[in-house]
């Protein structure tokens, strides 16, 4: 038996809804193929300082394959940090002898080509300017005005969103790359319901045998005998081992839908333990056989069960047919 971790395959899609897929997806390969990938921060500034740093990571990412594409906000907005550095580079490079240098020869040049010394002027102011990083109202107007979708501020936390555009096949690799990292939350829709689903799996066999002996554990002191327990338990487990193997035979998964049947196996097979040893040992003590009004009580039970949930192998939903 395996357990069914993609919830996109439990999906209902039309005919003609999964034609318009294909098509869009002939159009636009990467279309859904979506990841997010979010640095946090107390304040904006730390999470525009580790967002600068997962952008030397998608470049290295992108330039082995494993991202197509990227969008992001370290182009447009820089920590305060990284204005610094950047605006300390450009004081450094443009010293006050190249400045002259460099209007000398615009000058000059620009008198041969005909053109009058004011075309320079703006160039010249903005030479000259003393820049400083962006004051904290107007990196809020560019932020609310242009970046919103991918910068979010709530009190005392801020988190930077890139949008990384990542071929299906390549999706584990990009969510091994950043399993370690302590600064970079992987999102996507898919891989969060898989991750969910997959938990599930994990605790199904714990589930299994703990619903087992609570049912053994409930029979054992209803009765107060082991070998009555014992006898009530085993046609439950013969009947889950039944199903399960029908099952594989069938090629049938379990999913986050049916694996309900877990608790209608345990649930219904207990009560009908119950009415066939309670009609046992009354006839055991009175002599008296009701077991025939048992039987028909658990036949009718077990026939309106069936009914009920085997119409759902008509429906369309992978999920409800299963």
């Amino acid at each position: 038996m395996k357990f069914e971790p993609d919830m996109i395959k439990m999906n209902y899609m039309s005919p003609r809804l999964q034609a318009s897929e294909k098509k869009l997806n002939y159009v636009n390969a990467y279309a859904l193929q979506s990841v997010y990938l979010v640095t946090e921060g107390r304040s904006l500034d730390e999470a525009l300082r580790k967002n600068e740093r997962l952008g030397a990571e998608i470049e290295i990412l992108r330039s082995k394959g494993t991202i197509t594409r990227y969008a992001g906000v370290s182009s447009l907005i820089l920590s305060d940090s990284s204005q610094a550095e950047k605006i300390s580079m450009w004081n450094n490079y443009w010293t006050p002898a190249k400045k002259t240098r460099l209007l000398e020869v615009l000058e000059i040049e620009g008198a041969k080509q005909k053109f009058r010394p004011a075309v320079f002027d703006q160039f010249k102011s903005m030479l000259n300017t003393y820049f400083q990083p962006l004051d904290t109202g107007s990196l809020r107007s560019f932020r609310e005005n242009f970046l919103d979708d991918f910068i979010t501020v709530n009190g005392d936390q801020a988190t930077v969103v890139t949008l990384a555009k990542v071929d299906p096949g390549k999706k584990n690799l990009l969510y091994n790359y950043f399993e370690s990292s302590e600064e970079v939350t992987v999102l996507d829709r898919q891989y969060l319901t898989g991750t969910f689903v997959r938990i599930i799996n994990d605790d199904f066999n714990k589930i299994a045998w703990m619903s087992a002996v609570l049912v053994f554990s409930v029979l054992l002191i209803t009765y107060g005998r082991i070998e009555l327990a014992l006898v009530s338990f085993i046609p439950m487990m013969i009947t889950w081992i039944w199903i399960l193997g029908l099952m594989a035979i069938l090629g049938i998964s379990f999913n986050i839908i049916n694996i309900i049947i877990s608790a209608l196996i345990f649930g219904l097979g207990d009560d009908y333990s119950l009415f066939i040893m309670d009609g046992l040992v009354q006839e055991y003590k009175t002599g008296k056989k009701n077991l025939s009004s048992f039987k028909s009580s658990i036949v009718l039970s077990a026939i309106t069960t069936v009914a009920g949930l085997g119409v759902l192998i008509f429906a369309k939903h992978p999920a409800l047919r299963s």
